[in-house]
């Protein structure tokens, strides 16, 4: 949200009326910017952020989606790549989700008659 107050206090700087756009990256009449590589490095040194790059915000959306319980499908379907392949190198799971992970597994085991490898071994297997 911190852009959108930006460009307000940039459009009041210069008189101009509240413009209506969805537009994260616009001119201050709110018409969408074709190419926006000077925009993008304008809006990255307003909050003060070095060294991202735009398209390190597909790997976010792709981690983001899978840690909030999406599936590789429906993210490779959302962020239009063709092949699963490269949908799963965009994942990058945090330690913290997949440690969630193992808990849920460990907790949905003892709620079942599997054998778990200590019964396993009781039984001389």
């Amino acid at each position: 949200m911190y852009w959108k107050l930006y460009i307000e206090s940039k459009r009041h700087r210069i008189k101009g009326s509240v413009v209506k756009s969805d537009n994260v990256f616009c001119r201050i009449d709110g018409t969408p910017i074709k190419c926006f590589n000077k925009a993008w490095w304008a809006a990255l040194k307003v909050v003060g952020t070095s060294g991202f790059h735009f398209h390190d915000l597909r790997y976010t959306f792709c981690s983001n989606l899978l840690m909030a319980g999406g599936g590789l499908k429906e993210a490779k379907e959302m962020i239009g790549h063709s092949d699963i392949a490269v949908t799963d190198r965009y994942s990058h799971l945090s330690g913290l989700h997949r440690r969630n992970l193992q808990k849920q597994l460990i907790r949905k085991r003892k709620n079942t008659k599997a054998f778990s490898l200590q019964t396993l071994c009781r039984k001389g297997f």
